[in-house]
């Protein structure tokens, strides 16, 4: 394993050895396709929304008689389109994210019900 530290502004890494007996216990985490989608759909979203600024401002300045690009022309006839397509799939890879994460962590709820358990009795539990 290898950590990072920042100590007195100055990167430390350090090179820890695994013990094998602790993996024997761990379990695997998967990374959940959802998050990478929603990261793509964001960074597109993002670039999309910050294009159609760019072309409302264009717009205001009538003094811009140069001919659009055919990103800005793309943008006046689709754009707000795109950007509901953008956001309703960012919303719905946002959601499904959510819904699948304990089925890509690779726990099921009696794995966490489990390990609750183990730190002790809770206020409501404990004796008087």
């Amino acid at each position: 394993m290898v950590r990072f530290r920042v100590r007195c502004g100055v990167l430390l890494l350090e090179v820890i050895p695994m013990d094998n007996s602790l993996m024997v216990n761990s379990y695997r985490r998967h990374t959940n396709p959802f998050y990478v989608l929603v990261v793509i759909v964001g960074i597109l979203f993002t670039l999309t929304a910050s294009t159609y600024g760019v072309m409302t401002v264009k717009q205001t300045r009538p003094s811009s008689r140069q001919m659009p690009s055919p990103l800005i022309m793309l943008m006046q006839r689709h754009g707000l389109t795109i950007m509901i397509v953008e956001l309703s799939v960012l919303a719905i890879a946002t959601v499904a994210a959510i819904g699948t994460d304990e089925y890509w962590s690779g726990r099921t709820a009696q794995d966490m019900t489990t390990d609750n358990k183990d730190d002790g009795p809770t206020s409501a539990e404990r004796p008087p």
